[in-house]
């Protein structure tokens, strides 16, 4: 718009439609055109989420296996070591160390009581 005002009639044009022909496509084939694509679309959905799905079990399946095993040769360590301590702490090895080593012992140890089977007891009638 400018800003001198005008006097009189002013027309406006009115823009020209082009006008085409054809056909229009009915109901039934634009509801069969999007029945089809949902269809499309789910299917590859389920399809997807169907291969993930597999996809995921067969990971935990394989990494539950890992684990037992890593587990079973955890165990296998456990009792080899178990073994080899036992083996040294044994009597036996001890006494054998102590003699390859001239190891003697350094304690006194003690004579058993003459006395062994006696239980102390104590009485407020009989003092020890």
């Amino acid at each position: 718009m400018s800003a001198v005002p005008t006097y009189g009639r002013v027309e406006q044009e009115t823009p020209s439609l082009r006008v085409m022909r054809g056909q229009r496509r009915s109901v039934k084939s634009v509801l069969a055109g999007y029945t089809t694509l949902f269809c499309v679309v789910a299917g590859l959905t389920y399809l997807a989420s169907s291969l993930t799905g597999q996809v995921m079990v067969e990971q935990a399946r394989r990494t539950g296996m890992r684990s037992i095993e890593r587990a079973q040769q955890a165990e296998r360590a456990t009792r080899t070591l178990q073994a080899q301590v036992d083996a040294l702490v044994s009597l036996s090895s001890v006494q054998t160390w102590a003699k390859e080593n001239a190891y003697t012992a350094s304690e006194w140890i003690p004579e058993p009581s003459k006395r062994a089977d006696l239980v102390a007891y104590q009485d407020s009638r009989h003092p020890l």
